[in-house]
């Protein structure tokens, strides 16, 4: 049901005791009364919050290498999901900066982005030429496009555990690694 909608508005349903409003974005019962204006718009401002979050991580830190703001945007507890292993914030942090060094010209663009609750979804796509070492392998100088999604969760204005995939096999052959 959606958020002004009661289910005694509903056909059929007849029950009084589910005239209830909803809120969009979490699904979560709001109560009749002056308070479900205020519990709609505090749910509205959470999710919107957390994606300047995940945003301005990806901003920042990926795209123009602000490595300071780490601190202010990853929590101290932060656990990253890559690729079936779990790394901390410092880990994380030394892996971002990898592949800043791989790809100097590093530049990611959200393509959607989707929140709810305390979770945030953002499709992105990255592209740069590998002018850096990274992960061992000397410069080869060729450009590579990389998709993924990244799925962060966030408590008080940070991010504390992300969940992350990527289209590796395409910057392998990009980069004539693999064909």
């Amino acid at each position: 049901m959606l958020r002004g909608a009661t289910a005694t508005s509903v056909p059929g349903s007849g029950n009084p005791e589910l005239s209830k409003e909803f809120s969009i974005d979490r699904f979560i019962p709001v109560p009749h009364g002056a308070g479900s204006k205020a519990k709609w718009k505090e749910t509205v401002m959470g999710t919107t919050e957390n994606k300047a979050v995940s945003t301005r991580f990806i901003q920042e830190v990926f795209n123009n290498g602000n490595y300071d703001l780490i601190e202010d945007l990853v929590d101290e507890g932060f656990v990253a999901h890559l690729g079936g292993s779990d790394q901390g914030r410092d880990a994380f942090t030394e892996m971002v900066k990898a592949y800043r060094n791989g790809f100097p010209d590093y530049h990611c663009v959200i393509d959607d982005q989707i929140a709810e609750a305390d979770q945030v979804v953002t499709r992105w796509t990255f592209d740069g030429t590998r002018n850096g070492q990274l992960m061992g392998m000397p410069p080869t100088g060729k450009r590579v496009t990389v998709t993924g999604v990244a799925i962060d969760r966030i408590a008080d204005g940070k991010l504390v555990e992300s969940w992350l995939e990527m289209d590796a096999q395409r910057m392998l052959q990009d980069l004539g690694v693999t064909s």
